[in-house]
This record gives structure tokens, sequence and C-alpha cells, in this order.
């Protein structure tokens, strides 16, 4: 998905977890990181269960360019 954005502009990110086409409570913390094309790493970011299976934290890109989101989460024994 391409979308347009201010470098510094502040924008919602989420991630969905699904497992068989169920959503899936990660049952811990989830985050996410931030890459640039250039694989510069912003620091990782926390998110916020809006419901099962979907966590959303906010991003804040520093300058124009092409990024890469990563999610981040444990699996449950």
């Amino acid at each position: 998905m391409d979308h347009q954005l201010s470098s510094e502009e502040s924008v919602p990110a989420q991630v969905h977890l699904m497992q068989k086409e169920r959503s899936l409570d990660a049952g811990s913390a989830v985050t996410m990181t931030v890459r640039s094309s250039a694989h510069e790493k912003i620091t990782p970011l926390d998110t916020d269960k809006i419901t099962d299976g979907v966590y959303e934290t906010s991003v804040e890109f520093p300058k124009d360019g092409v990024y890469y989101l990563e999610a981040i989460t444990k699996a449950s024994d």
C-alpha cells in the first residue's frame, strides 16, 4: 500500500496477528520496528492492544523515504 506522508508526521500503524484465519492474542507485548530503505533502524515501538489480534502504535517518520514495518512478538509455550 502506497501512502504519501510528510516527514515528521505521526501516523497510526496497526498489525493484525492471525493463525489459521483466526485472530491471535499474542498474550505478551508486541513491538514494531521501523526501518528505512537504507536499513536505518528506528527505536522499537511498543503497541497498544486494540482488540484480539490487533495492535497499534504511532509512528513518526524522520524524513521522506521508503520505510518497512516489522511486528515482533514472542510465541507462547
